[in-house]
């Protein structure tokens, strides 16, 4: 059995630090954070992500390293996963991740989607995008109407 004790919050990390260990691109750095996380993992603590993090880390990897939406999803997924992070929402911000990979709307409306989804919350929107894809598509959306949903 796991062990059940509250694990102690050692750090937040930020989208650079993400992005070293991830991307590796970087060998020195890449060390120090696969190191420190080691140290964090072995006094049984745990990392802080936010999911405006997880927003940037895509933003940055498809718009500077050019990666596609499936290499991205890959590579966060596995890391936002371990034991080691702890994960603001994360069953929202997975479900959009997934989203994401497989539809051809922004992370932040796939994330935006799953928190109303989880929260029943209705969604406002100009967006004929993200509307289209939480109703039918032949519904109004024209430009000065409001979609709600």
């Amino acid at each position: 059995m796991k062990n059940m004790a509250v694990r102690r919050v050692e750090v937040i990390l930020d989208t650079n630090i993400i992005l070293r260990y991830l991307l590796r691109d970087l060998e020195d750095q890449y060390d120090i954070v696969r190191e420190r996380l080691k140290r964090i993992q072995k006094v049984n603590g745990v990392v802080l992500v936010f999911g405006e993090v997880v927003a940037e880390c895509i933003y940055i990897m498809e718009k500077l390293y050019k990666m596609t939406r499936t290499e991205m999803v890959s590579v966060l997924e596995p890391f936002l996963q371990t034991e080691v992070v702890v994960l603001e929402d994360k069953s929202v911000v997975l479900m959009a991740l997934k989203m994401y990979e497989f539809t051809r709307l922004s992370y932040v409306d796939c994330l935006i989607i799953e928190k109303g989804r989880e929260s029943g919350t209705e969604i406002l929107t100009f967006d004929r995008k993200l509307f289209s894809k939480l109703n039918d598509p032949t519904k109004p959306g024209g430009k000065n109407e409001i979609a709600s949903v």
